[in-house]
């Protein structure tokens, strides 16, 4: 009698993962849609194919942006005091905290030097690095 209810279960349940394959693969048929790949730099803003060619100059980064981040665990006072919103005195406490405490794990631990708080922090953490 067991043997019959577990035949049972075993056969409905298969009628129902029947149902759903049948149901999931013929329900999505016709339904999936194409992608369209279009260019990154719209063309209508280039008046010819020679305005897309790469020269030496081009591929050069500007000065800006070449700027190196400074490492507060081993920056001089001078090099902190550059950074904006950290003055001479300011850099000096950096340097103090860094020389009694070691190293600065992450640069958000900057928060511990007295006088430097989480504005001056967003102001310079993408200017700095450990």
């Amino acid at each position: 009698m067991k043997e019959n209810r577990y035949i049972k279960w075993i056969l409905a349940l298969t009628f129902c993962i029947v149902v759903f394959a049948v149901g999931f693969f013929f329900g999505h048929s016709g339904k999936w849609h194409s992608v369209r790949i279009s260019p990154a730099v719209p063309t209508e803003y280039h008046s010819s194919a020679a305005d897309l060619t790469v020269t030496p100059e081009s591929r050069t980064i500007p000065s800006e942006a070449k700027t190196e981040k400074i490492n507060i665990n081993n920056a001089s006072r001078e090099e902190l005091a550059t950074l904006p919103g950290i003055g001479t005195e300011l850099a000096g406490r950096i340097v103090e905290y860094r020389e009694t405490y070691g190293d600065f794990i992450c640069i958000d631990e900057i928060i511990k030097v007295r006088g430097i708080g989480k504005e001056k922090l967003a102001a310079i953490q993408d200017l700095i690095t450990v």
